[in-house]
Formats: C-alpha cells, structure tokens, sequence
C-alpha cells in the first residue's frame, strides 16, 4: 500500500479558494501573527496573577522587617566590657569546625 502526502504547497493550493484559509496564508505571508482570543486572556490573567503575588510577596517582606525593626537595638561597647563572643563556621578551621562544639567563647574583654 502507497499513500502520497501532499505537501504545504500543493495544500495552499487547493484551498486557494476558501475565503477563510485565504485571509490566514496572507497573514502568514505578511509576518503577522494570530493569537487565540482566549489564550490571550488566559496569558494576561496569569501575568496580572503574577504581578499582584509579587506584590503581596513585597508587601509581607516590608511588614515582617517592621516588626522584627522594632525589637532590634544597637549596643555599643566600651574599653573594658567583657562580652561573649558568638564564632561563626566561617571563623573554624575546615577540619576543627564540629556542629556540636559550643560556638561561645568568653567572657572576653572589649580592648
């Protein structure tokens, strides 16, 4: 069993003459393109979804740092104070830093 597949061409064609498949080859030919009323809707809910996420997202940011501004205080240290000082992972040696180790050193004197 053969079967010949008519190609683009031969296709265009013969529905040369359709007024409808003749509206979209010119606008294939002219570089324009059709976007589907719904997809475009659909397309244009999602961005406006997207925007309003973003803004709560922004807007929950700036409320959490409010209050968590609210319970931050500097303190200033003076010559002789004695302190504890808190030692990062960064502040280990790869091969003495433990998980488990306690962090804390002091009380040291602030010079």
């Amino acid at each position: 069993m053969c079967a010949k597949v008519m190609g683009f061409d031969a296709f265009c064609e013969l529905l040369a003459e359709d007024s409808y498949f003749a509206g979209v080859l010119a606008g294939m030919a002219s570089g324009q393109e059709r976007i589907h009323g719904k997809a475009e809707d659909f397309v244009q809910q999602l961005q406006c979804i997207h925007k309003e996420t973003e803004q709560h997202l922004r807007d929950s940011t700036a409320r959490y740092k409010h209050m968590a501004d609210k319970k931050w205080r500097f303190v200033e240290f003076e010559v002789g104070n004695f302190v504890y000082a808190i030692l990062t992972k960064d502040r280990y040696f790869a091969h003495n830093y433990n998980k488990l180790a306690t962090r804390k050193i002091g009380p040291v004197e602030v010079v």
